[in-house]
């Protein structure tokens, strides 16, 4: 390969890398850090995470995350003074409180099914 095509490419995936840490920092400041604050709740509603055993808890532990993410974007919008200034605009706030509901009906199902699931992943 010459060394012009070797600059071209590091120059295309340099221009993928900014564009990801500015989706990463808008993403962020509509999130508030959610990924890392999801954690302290969920260690709250699951104190001892080594009881999250069966395929069905993995299933359901994983969506209460995203839920749980989703409500603190909505509380970092609606109550930070972040109201209509927030960074990614293709992602309204309401379509993140959809979402919620969307996963708590996802978990439902998940429960309502969980001896299939069980009995597909062998547990």
């Amino acid at each position: 390969m010459s060394q012009k095509a070797r600059g071209t490419r590091s120059k295309r995936v340099a221009k993928v890398m900014e564009e990801g840490v500015k989706l990463f920092s808008n993403k962020n400041d509509d999130y508030g850090d959610a990924y890392v604050l999801a954690s302290d709740v969920m260690q709250i509603l699951v104190p001892d995470k080594s009881k999250v055993v069966t395929r069905t808890q993995q299933i359901v532990y994983h969506n209460m995350y995203v839920i749980v993410c989703k409500l603190l974007r909505a509380c970092n919008l609606l109550f930070n003074e972040k109201f209509g200034e927030q960074k990614v605009n293709d992602e309204a706030i309401a379509d993140s409180l959809r979402d919620g509901g969307v996963y708590f009906n996802m978990i439902a199902e998940v429960v309502d099914d969980r001896a299939n699931i069980e009995q597909e992943f062998g547990q």
